[in-house]
């Protein structure tokens, strides 16, 4: 179990801006069908449209829009969590509680009576699982399962656990890196004995939260990377418009937030959020939502192993 409840990230989810829907667009819940929440962590649950390309879009002014959680419209239920609708209901805000609750995943729904050729009421649900657990990663999106790795318990060894999960002051930034894996897989991952590293940089030490910004002499920046069946790697480096070889460099949105630094021990600790995109043949291609946390200690501060 965590020995200190995690601060409240609130990262607001990147939308597109665009007004005018598809024929017949398609209306998604992000951050998708199901999602890993730590606990006392909060998530943002916004509707938008994916056209036939794969983007994301904004929606317009809907009607109908209700929100619940487990089934109960509103939700606001200490050992469940809260729900808060935010202006607009469009979008609604999580907060998991401070323990796992007996009822998990958590079932967050919305219904809406959407604008254009849709007539019929639609039901967007969002399973959001909360779970108590130090370094670890997972990612999420529209149609696809959130895949969680962790620094699996079976590594207890402290001189293991320094080597899977480490930091170290590179300059201004604080680099954090973690080496994990999915669950109960014999070395790794249930079916294809994958693993997933994230490799982390905060512009500082400074406890709070800190922005994802682009690389440059002092930047807040996560990468993941996921090694199974083939290669995947998420970034919050993204490239406008796609696929342009004149694209102009820009951050996704999304925080990192350091939760408390020792200063005698050098243990660091903290969690990230916000969405990163899928890098294809080295190009931006499809936007995630990615949650984690870390623990570790400053490299420079742990005693030499014997």
């Amino acid at each position: 179990m965590r020995k200190a409840a995690l601060v409240v990230v609130a990262v607001v989810v990147l939308f597109s801006s665009v007004s005018l829907f598809a024929a017949d667009p398609e209306y998604v819940l992000l951050p998708g069908s199901a999602v890993n929440v730590l606990v006392d962590e909060t998530i943002n649950l916004g509707i938008i449209t994916i056209d036939a390309n794969g983007n994301w879009h904004d929606i317009d002014i809907t009607q109908g829009v209700q929100w619940s959680m487990n089934g109960k419209i509103g939700g606001d239920d200490p050992s469940e969590g809260k729900l808060t609708a935010q202006l607009g209901l469009l979008r609604a805000t999580y907060k998991a509680p401070h323990t796992v609750p007996k009822v998990n995943p958590v079932a967050i729904a919305v219904t809406i009576l959407p604008q254009g050729p849709i007539k019929s009421k639609l039901t967007l649900i969002c399973n959001v699982t909360v779970i108590d657990k130090d370094n670890m990663f997972n990612v999420t999106g529209p149609g696809q399962a959130p895949g969680m790795y962790q620094l699996d318990d079976r590594y207890s060894n402290p001189q293991m656990q320094a080597m899977l999960a480490r930091a170290y002051m590179a300059g201004p930034e604080l680099a954090i890196n973690v080496s994990a894996m999915q669950p109960r897989g014999a070395g790794g991952g249930e079916m294809y004995h994958s693993n997933g590293t994230m490799s982390l940089f905060v512009n500082s030490t400074s406890l709070g939260e800190h922005e994802w910004t682009l690389p440059g002499a002092s930047a807040t920046t996560v990468q993941l990377t996921i090694a199974g069946k083939s290669m995947e790697m998420y970034s919050t480096g993204d490239c406008l418009p796609h696929g342009d070889s004149n694209c102009k460099p820009v951050s996704t949105k999304g925080a990192t937030r350091i939760i408390a630094f020792d200063q005698k021990t050098g243990e660091v600790s903290g969690s990230f959020q916000g969405q990163v995109v899928k890098l294809d043949n080295g190009k931006p291609s499809t936007y995630v939502v990615a949650i984690g946390s870390f623990k570790t200690k400053l490299q420079s501060l742990v005693p030499a192993m014997k």
